[in-house]
């Protein structure tokens, strides 16, 4: 067993060591460019309204037409029983952000699934059309090794949102 264990950790190394890495012309060829041309670009660097926590995190944005939407977590820390999901949007044509609303919270969790909730985190969106869906991270009795999985679904563009779901694998 010991030798058919040594021997597949050999061709890994070598498959490894043989396979030619690409050099950084061909690297920069397929990435994004990191500075859009002039004429494709129209967002400024801008920074978020004041958050109404003391610290943010796990910021994430989705492009809608010529608007941004943006979540987050945010709380005294992380990881806190206070932490709560937030939203908001730059407006193009005003070019601002609202204010900062709370989407989901600890509290709002645990009544909507019926599950204890310590604390909530980490979201991230996905977009299609003018649908958004929420996904992020919840964490009960027994710490990171009973997280949760959830999913909520916005059809307005995250003005309202369906009940959370756990999302079970």
């Amino acid at each position: 067993m010991k030798s058919i264990t040594a021997a597949i950790v050999l061709l890994l190394v070598l498959s490894f060591w043989l396979k030619p890495i690409p050099s950084l012309p061909e690297l920069n060829n397929q990435l994004a460019p990191l500075h859009p041309s002039a004429e494709s670009a129209f967002f400024e660097m801008d920074t978020l309204p004041e958050p109404p926590t003391r610290t943010v995190h796990a910021f994430d944005v989705q492009k809608h037409g010529n608007d941004l939407i943006a979540t987050w977590y945010g709380g005294t820390k992380e990881a806190k029983p206070d932490v709560s999901l937030y939203l908001s949007r730059y407006q193009q044509s005003t070019k601002e952000w609202t204010s900062p609303q709370v989407i989901m919270s600890s509290p709002q969790l645990t009544k909507a699934t019926g599950r204890m909730t310590i604390l909530i985190g980490n979201a991230t969106l996905a977009k299609r059309d003018d649908k958004l869906a929420l996904f992020f991270v919840s964490v009960g009795a027994g710490g990171w090794a009973a997280s949760s999985l959830n999913m909520m679904v916005s059809d307005d563009l995250g003005n309202t949102w369906s009940q959370p779901k756990r999302l079970i694998t």
